[in-house]
C-alpha cells in the first residue's frame, strides 16, 4: 500500500490550510450583523413603568388605608366620646373626623363642612334613654340632603307657599321622628288651618351648624329654592362648644371655581383614613387661630357675638332681596350668650323673632303651677334666707316615681366641681316634705352661697331617670336649677322633661310648640296675606293646563 493520505478503512482528513496558500485576491465576506427593532418603544416603556409604578403606589396606600380604617374603627368610639365630653378642645373638628359614626348621617362639604348624607336612612335609640321607657326614632334623607320636604322640588311654585326651614339639630329634629319634627307638623298646621291652599315646608336643618353655616347655606343653595319665607334658627352651637379654629376660618368666602375645586380636593383627602388616622396619632395639638386670638380673651369659640350678630344681619338682607320673608327663632336651650348677638342685630335692623325658650319657659311654669295647686301644695319659687348665711336652702321635688326601696338625688355643681351630693328623697312629711305619702318626694339641700345654679338627676335603686347609651353616651340627661339665694322647685316627673326628650332638644310635644307659634308668626306675613288672596290651588291648575 502506498502512503497517500487515505489508508484501508481509514477517513480522509482535509489537509491545513496554510497562510502562504491564500492567494492575495481573496477577500473573505463578512455578513453584517441585522439590528433587531426593539419589542417596546423607549417612550412607551417610561410609559408603562411610570404606570406600574403609580399602580403598585396605588396598591400600597389603598392597603394601608384599609389598615388605617380598621384601625379607626376600633378606636373611633373612644376617641368621639372624648372629643365630646372629658376633652372638647375642637367640637367643630370632631364632627368632621368623625362624621362616619356620628350619631346622624354626615357628609363632608368644601363650603359648609358638613351636611346631611343624601339618601342615609338610619333607627337608633333615644339617648339618652328614660327610665323604663326604652324608645327609638328614625332618620330618612333625602337625595337633595334634607330630612322632609315635597318629593319633586323646582325653584317654580306657583300656587304653592314655600317655607324654608334652616338651623341645627333642633330644626332637623334630633331624638324625634320625621313627622314629630316642628318643620313637619307646621306644614300639617298651615294645611288644616287655610283649606285648598298648597304648603310645602322644607327641613334643611343640619345638626351642629351655627349661624355662619346657616347664612352659607342660604348664599349657596337656600334662597335659590325661592322660598316664601325662611325660618332660621341657630346658636347652641356657636357658643356652646370651645373650639381652636373659629368657624369663620374653616368656611370659604371665595366663590371662584379654582379655590372650590382646591376645598374640594382638600375634603376627599381629609376624608382618607391615612389622613385621619395621621391626625389621631399626632402628639401636636392645633394652637388657637387668628380668630379665636381675636375674641375677647378665655376660651374661644366657634363664633363670636360679633359675628352672630352680623350673621344675622346679613341673613335679612339676603332674603329681603330675595324677596322672602324672614323669621328668626332662639331655640338654644341651652342657653348660652349666642341670644345676645341675635338681640344685637334686632336692634339694628327690624326682625321678626320669636324666643321659644322663654315661651317654653313660661308653659313649664303654668303646668307647674297648676300641678302644685292640684296637690294642695306650696308654689315653687325663691326661699328667703338669712343676708348672713353661707349657705343657701334648695328644696327638690318629684313625682310619678317607680316602686322602689331607695330614691334619691344625685348631682353637684353647674360646669363645676365645688360641690357633689348624693341624698335620700322623703314622703314621711320630714326633711322639708309637705304631705306624708302623697307621692311627692322631697329633698332638702344645704348649697355653698357661692354656687349660682346646680345640676342633678333623680335615681331610683341606683338607676338614673335618664342612662346615656353607647357608643356616645348623652350627657345632656340631667336637670339644672338656678340657685339664687334659696330656691324650691317645681314638682317634676321622674324620667321626664317637660316638652323635652333631654335638656337640649324638644320631644314631640314640644316640637308641635315651636310649630304652632312659627304659624302663628307666618299668619301676619305678607307672603302669606298675599297666597291667601290669590286664587286657590285648583283655579292655578286650571290656568296652567290652560
Amino acid at each position: 500500500m502506498g502512503s497517500g493520505g487515505a489508508s484501508c478503512g481509514g477517513r480522509l482528513r482535509p489537509e491545513p490550510l496554510r497562510r502562504d496558500s491564500i492567494p492575495r485576491s481573496f477577500v473573505p465576506i463578512v455578513q453584517p450583523a441585522v439590528p433587531r427593532e426593539p419589542r417596546i418603544r423607549p417612550l412607551t416603556g417610561f410609559l408603562v413603568e411610570t404606570l406600574a409604578a403609580v399602580a403598585l403606589t396605588g396598591c400600597l396606600l389603598a392597603a394601608a388605608n384599609w389598615g388605617a380604617g380598621l384601625y379607626l374603627e376600633r378606636r373611633a368610639a373612644a376617641a368621639l366620646a372624648k372629643t365630646r365630653s372629658q376633652d372638647p378642645q375642637d367640637f367643630a373638628a370632631g364632627v368632621l373626623a368623625w362624621m362616619d359614626i356620628n350619631p346622624v348621617p354626615l357628609v363632608a362639604d368644601p363650603e359648609l363642612l358638613w351636611r346631611n348624607r343624601p339618601g342615609s336612612k338610619k333607627t337608633q335609640p333615644i339617648n339618652p334613654e328614660a327610665y323604663g321607657r326604652p324608645a327609638s326614632w328614625s332618620v330618612s334623607i333625602d337625595a337633595r340632603g334634607y330630612r322632609s320636604g315635597p318629593p319633586e322640588l323646582t325653584a317654580d311654585h306657583p300656587g304653592v307657599y314655600r317655607v324654608l326651614c334652616v338651623g341645627d339639630s333642633i330644626t332637623y329634629g334630633f331624638n324625634v321622628d320625621a313627622d314629630d319634627t316642628y318643620p313637619k307638623q307646621l306644614e300639617a298646621l298651615l294645611t288644616q288651618r287655610y283649606p285648598g291652599r298648597r304648603f310645602e315646608v322644607i327641613n334643611a336643618g343640619v345638626p351642629g351648624w351655627s349661624w355662619l353655616q346657616g347664612r352659607r347655606y342660604l348664599e349657596l343653595e337656600g334662597l335659590a329654592l325661592r322660598p316664601d319665607v325662611v325660618v332660621i334658627g341657630h346658636g347652641t352651637n356657636d357658643q356652646f362648644f370651645p373650639t381652636t379654629v373659629t368657624d369663620s376660618e374653616r368656611i370659604g368666602h371665595s366663590t371662584s371655581w379654582l379655590s372650590r375645586a382646591y376645598r374640594r380636593l382638600a375634603i376627599r383627602l381629609a376624608r382618607t383614613n391615612l389622613y385621619r388616622l395621621a391626625g389621631l396619632l399626632s402628639p401636636h395639638r392645633a394652637q388657637p387661630g387668628a380668630g379665636c386670638a381675636a375674641q375677647t380673651p378665655g376660651t374661644c369659640r366657634r363664633v363670636a357675638i360679633p359675628e352672630i350678630e352680623a350673621a344675622v344681619r346679613e341673613v335679612d338682607a339676603m332674603t329681603r332681596a330675595a324677596g322672602a320673608d324672614l323669621v328668626v327663632l332662639n331655640t338654644d336651650f341651652m342657653e348660652t350668650p349666642a341670644v345676645e348677638g341675635l338681640r344685637r342685630a334686632a336692634a339694628m335692623v327690624p326682625l321678626r323673632s320669636l324666643d321659644l325658650v322663654a315661651r317654653f319657659r313660661a308653659l313649664q311654669t303654668v303646668a307647674e303651677e297648676q300641678g302644685e295647686r292640684m296637690r294642695g301644695l306650696a308654689p315653687a319659687g325663691a326661699l328667703a334666707s338669712p343676708a348672713a348665711a353661707d349657705t343657701h336652702t334648695v328644696v327638690l321635688r318629684v313625682a310619678k316615681v317607680p316602686e322602689t326601696s331607695v330614691l334619691r338625688v344625685v348631682g353637684g355643681a353647674y360646669l363645676g366641681d365645688s360641690l357633689r351630693f348624693d341624698e335620700p328623697l322623703y314622703d314621711d312629711g320630714t326633711h322639708g316634705d309637705e304631705r306624708r305619702q302623697d307621692g311627692v318626694f322631697t329633698a332638702t339641700l344645704a348649697v355653698p352661697a357661692g354656687i349660682h345654679a346646680i345640676e342633678y338627676r333623680f335615681v331610683a335603686d341606683g338607676s338614673p331617670e335618664f342612662k346615656g347609651l353607647p357608643p356616645f353616651p348623652s350627657t345632656q340627661g340631667v336637670r339644672v336649677r338656678s340657685v339664687g339665694e334659696g330656691v324650691r322647685g317645681p314638682v317634676e316627673t321622674f324620667g321626664a322633661l317637660r316638652y323635652m326628650a333631654e335638656r337640649t332638644h324638644p320631644n314631640g310635644e314640644g316640637q308641635g310648640i315651636i310649630a304652632a307659634a312659627v304659624a302663628e308668626e307666618l299668619a301676619a306675613l305678607p307672603s302669606l296675606r298675599r297666597m291667601l288672596q290669590g286664587p286657590l290651588q285648583d283655579e292655578v291648575e286650571d290656568t296652567s293646563r290652560r
